[in-house]
């Protein structure tokens, strides 16, 4: 039971990083990557808030909220790489090359905390890699080398990848040691003082930035904590490898709604990436 509903919870919360990794990238190239993330951060606090009278707080200050800690100064720098790296570079391929980063987990949380693994799990993980890649990439564009527009993005994206493959395993022992949305929240109540302090340090945004864009603000504000909360509980109930390569279909799905919703256009090879990352989705569901 605690398997099926990780599983799920976790794939609600690739969607809404889905949904709003399609407009991040439009508000950042408008204010900046680190006016983006500010208001991303500290709207998502009180809305995470919201959730207290539903999942209660459980923290203490002892070892286990140490790597809090180092996962909120991670997630500090790395929201900021990920708002620039969605600003100059197309979407699909900054996330196609986040998803290094859930490998890593993938990896780690097998070494170090002991997870499971088995034949079904790895040969999942492999198609739903193989599957982003051939969504996220166009191939004759890759193929003709005209690939200066595609790479632009992928050192911040390599970065990122690199801290959050690391960040996110050490969130993991504070997870299963308090729970989910309490080690969320500890994280919040964290990154938003260092936004709000580092803010004296950085240009001050256009006047009219927040007066303009606090509608889309705030919903991008809102899935990103809804999403986040799924993230940390799914977690809690489950393996992190498990969690972490469910949330690796997240390009595929932003693909789809763009494809849907935007009417941009799928070549065959995008379309047969789709059908790999669904096939090894299925298997992921089924190897607990």
């Amino acid at each position: 039971m605690n398997f099926t509903l990780a599983f799920i919870l976790s794939l609600i919360s690739a969607v809404g990083y889905s949904i709003i990794s399609i407009f991040i990238g439009r508000v950042a190239k408008k204010n900046g990557s680190y006016w983006t993330s500010f208001w991303i951060q500290v709207l998502g606090l009180p809305l995470t808030a919201l959730f207290i009278p539903f999942f209660g707080v459980n923290l203490s200050f002892n070892i286990y909220f140490l790597p809090i800690i180092v996962f909120s100064i991670g997630i500090f720098f790395t929201f900021i790489i990920y708002t620039k790296s969605l600003s100059i570079g197309p979407v699909p391929v900054v996330q196609a090359v986040l998803r290094l980063g859930s490998f890593i987990t993938f990896i780690l949380a097998i070494l170090f905390l002991g997870e499971t693994v088995n034949l079904t799990k790895i040969v999942a993980g492999i198609l739903i890699i193989l599957g982003v890649i051939l969504v996220s990439f166009d191939l004759k564009i890759l193929f003709k080398k005209k690939i200066k527009t595609l790479t632009k993005a992928i050192p911040y994206a390599l970065l990122q990848a690199f801290i959050n493959g690391i960040i996110f395993t050490l969130l993991a022992i504070s997870i299963k040691h308090f729970d989910g949305f309490s080690a969320n929240l500890a994280v919040r109540l964290i990154v938003v003082p260092l936004f709000l302090a580092s803010s004296f340090t950085v240009r001050k945004p256009n006047k009219n930035f927040f007066k303009s864009s606090w509608r889309i603000l705030l919903f991008i504000a809102a899935v990103d904590a809804v999403a986040f909360i799924l993230f940390t509980v799914s977690i809690k109930l489950y393996q992190v490898s498990l969690v972490a390569m469910t949330q690796s279909t997240f390009p595929v799905i932003t693909a789809i709604l763009c494809a849907a919703f935007l009417h941009e256009h799928l070549i065959r090879s995008q379309k047969v990436g789709i059908v790999i990352t669904f096939t090894g989705s299925f298997l992921l569901a089924f190897s607990g």
